[in-house]
């Protein structure tokens, strides 16, 4: 994998606190270093449990998350893709879709990082105002 960085905004955050992630919370933490928080163009939806990241091409709210540096990013985009529920190679029923994108860091500058963005369309969902989710 050429890409060794993720961006998590939702139950992956460090400060998520639900039971929904606890154990990939910890396991992420345990291969990967924290960054710091970071940003990138899009819209968030409130689904529920969790949130779900659209990138329109016309995003204009920045979505508000933090950038993790993987160990093994074959390894942990693996599991990963279990947890977001992505089969291998992708299927049309994911509700995810992992994809490199390019986002900032509030520190300063960007990079390219791993984001799952939802696939599918957002009907009644609220849209998360702010783009912060709550690390419910």
């Amino acid at each position: 994998m050429d890409c060794n960085r993720l961006f998590v905004y939702g139950t992956l955050m460090r400060c998520a606190e639900g039971r929904l992630g606890e154990v990939e919370r910890r396991r992420l933490a345990n291969e990967a270093r924290c960054l710091g928080a970071a940003y990138l163009n899009g819209y968030l939806y409130d689904l529920g449990d969790y949130p779900g990241l659209v990138i329109p091409d016309e995003a204009t709210e920045a979505v508000h998350g933090e950038v993790f540096e993987l160990d093994a990013p074959g390894t942990t985009l693996r599991w990963l893709d279990d947890y977001e529920g992505v089969r291998q190679g992708g299927g049309a029923n994911d509700e995810y879709i992992c994809l490199q994108t390019e986002v900032w860091l509030t520190g300063g500058g960007s990079c390219n990082a791993w984001v799952y963005v939802y696939r599918h369309g957002v009907g009644q969902a609220g849209r998360i105002l702010g783009g912060r989710w709550n690390c419910r």
